[in-house]
Parts: C-alpha cells; structure tokens; sequence
C-alpha cells in the first residue's frame, strides 16, 4: 500500500504505481501516479525517494478513459507504464466498476467497423486493441468457447469465411455495452473477455494480418485522435471516399520507435520533437490503405495540408480539416512520398508486428 504523498482524501485521487525505463542510467525507475479526477490533474511521486517527482498539474492526454494496468503514458516526454494499483481503494474501484469486452467485426460487416468503433467509444468505452486479421476454424472455435450454443457453428463459419477485425474495449459496463452492437459477436462475460484478448492479442495471436505490401500506403491514425474516440469516424471517411483497407493494427510506440519512424524529418521540420512526443502519447493505429498505383498520392492527398488550420481553409474535406487540431496533433500521418510507401507499410506491419 502506498501512503498518499498528498493532502487530498482517498476518494479524491485514483493511485496507480508506473514504470519509466531510464535510458540514461539504464534502469527502471518507479513512481506513483495520482490522478484527480475532479480537476483532471496529475501528481508523480519517486517511489524510492518518496519525494514529488511532477508537482500537482494537468497533463495533456491523460484522462481518466487512458488509465488501465498495461496503459501507456507520456508525461512531459516520459513514457511511463502503469503496471499496478498503488492501493486498495484504486483497485477496489477500477476492479468492480471497470471491465474489458472483446468485439469481432465478421467480413461481411467490416463497411461498418468505423461506425461499431465510434458506437463503444461514445458510450465511454477506450478502444485499447485492434487487429485485422484472419482466423482458423480451430482457433475460432477456442476464441468462442461456448460450444452448447446453437449459433456455434454459424458463428465459427462467419469468423473464418474472410478478414475479422478484433477489437479489445474497457471501460464501465464495457460487456452490456458491446453486447448491444448487433452487427458483432462480444464477450458474454469478463472472464471469457480475459481469455480472448490473450488469444486475439497476445503474443501468439490467432488472429493473423495479410497486408497486401503491394499498391499501398500507410494511414497512422494519431493517439490523441485515438483518445478524442476519433478513431472511428476517421476509419469510416477512410472507407466512405473509396479507400481500400488491407490491415489494421494498433501500436503504442516508444520513443525509440517513434524517433526511429519519424527520423527522416529530424532537422527537416521544426515540430520533429513534438511530433515525436505525440505520437509516444498513446494508442495509435496503423492502417495499410490499398488500391491502384497511385494510391500513396491519392491519399496523401485525402489526408490533406499538415496544418489543419490550412487544411480548413483551403481542403476542408480532408482528414486533417476535420480531425486535427494543429500541425502536431493533426490527426493523421500520411506516407509522404511513393517510395516510401512500402517502407511505412512494412514497418508497422512487419518490423512492428
């Protein structure tokens, strides 16, 4: 148990203990991460030293929907990872109220993945995973569990007759609430939740991606995007101007990553820190956008000017028009040049894969 570093009463702030991997001492260092969920702030605490490491202050994409064991967050350009609660009544409080659901989009319903995505989040739910991919008959058998229901084998055959796009979801009533999508198959309860987001997403998921790595381009919808419950609605312009979708995969990027992704517009562009910083802030997607040769021009094009306040003005069509807020945080990264959208593709969806 962890004694509170601060005045505030115990129900007053959630407590959770984070991970920071030191890259300079080469070690990790451990904290405990307060939030206030009355004022949205954030305190951090030296866990060895038990002295205040971030005084008490709002920090930009940590809200309460971001806060899970396994979570990742950045804090003024550290990303720490919530590995445990810090006391009882956090545990108490995120155990009961708190829940996961795991949601499969069959083939013949992916048209509608961006709608059922926008339908959980809007009720409060945080999309944590999200993975396209195909499934076989033994592992959706294993997936579903229930063999004594009578829709078992229709069910099996509609997850292994094509693409199924798996999603993982937590939040409050996150079962009833994914339960009530009819165009998908949900948990019926959190135990089964458990055990299929350990087979849907866990190291050795059975849910296999086939991007085509050919006449395609990437999409890397943003983490702020991602916790604004954007992600949906961009999925659904995606598909509704006529793009091809050949994976999906969610990622959270470390800095190593996102510097290793982004170091082509190191010393090219001004916002690179920043740019980096934003997308180690979170959840992000990675989508395989396919079509003709020139798909890349064609959705770079679609995704519109880098400064959404621009793009408002003169393509207040495009992605960035609607879905961003400044050149940082502008929603979507696009491949910028054709030769390297094979080597964006591949790196989400093998080198990251």
């Amino acid at each position: 148990h962890f004694e509170n570093a601060t005045m505030a009463e115990e129900n007053d702030r959630f407590a959770f203990i984070a991970d920071w991997y030191d890259a300079a001492a080469a070690l990790v260092r451990k904290f405990a991460l307060m939030y206030f969920p009355r004022d949205g702030t954030v305190e951090l605490v030296d866990m060895k030293s038990k002295k205040i490491f971030l005084k008490r202050s709002k920090v930009d994409g940590v809200q309460l929907e971001n806060l899970f064991i396994g979570a990742s967050l950045n804090i003024h350009a550290r990303q720490l990872k919530l590995v445990d609660f810090a006391d009882d009544y956090t545990r108490r409080s995120f155990g009961t109220q708190r829940e996961r659901a795991v949601v499969l989009v069959k083939q013949a319903d992916l048209g509608a993945c961006g709608s059922i995505i926008t339908q959980l989040t809007a009720k409060g739910l945080a999309l944590v995973a999200a993975r396209l991919g195909v499934i076989a008959p033994s592992d959706a058998e294993e997936l579903i569990g229930t063999r004594d229901s009578p829709d078992f084998a229709t069910l099996v055959g509609q997850l292994t007759d094509g693409p199924v796009l798996a999603l993982e979801v937590l939040g409050v009533g996150a079962i009833s609430i994914a339960g009530g999508i009819r165009a998908a198959y949900a948990s019926p309860d959190t135990a089964t939740a458990a055990h299929q987001a350990e087979l849907a997403f866990g190291a050795n998921s059975v849910v296999q991606p086939t991007p085509a790595f050919e006449n395609s381009t990437l999409c890397l919808i943003k983490p702020h995007a991602v916790a604004e419950g954007n992600a949906g609605k961009i999925i659904d312009t995606i598909v509704g101007a006529g793009f091809g979708v050949g994976a999906i995969q969610t990622h959270t990027l470390d800095t190593a990553s996102a510097t290793e992704f982004l170091e082509v517009y190191k010393g090219v562009v001004a916002e690179y820190p920043a740019l980096v910083q934003a997308l180690t802030a979170g959840t992000s997607i990675a989508i395989e956008i396919v079509g003709d040769a020139d798909v890349q021009q064609k959705f770079r094009e679609f995704a519109g000017p880098t400064d959404p306040e621009i793009a408002r003005h003169i393509r207040k069509d495009t992605l960035r028009a609607k879905f961003g807020r400044d050149k940082v945080l502008n929603g979507v990264h696009c491949t910028d040049l054709p030769e390297d959208a094979g080597l964006e593709v591949d790196y989400f969806f093998k080198i990251l894969a």
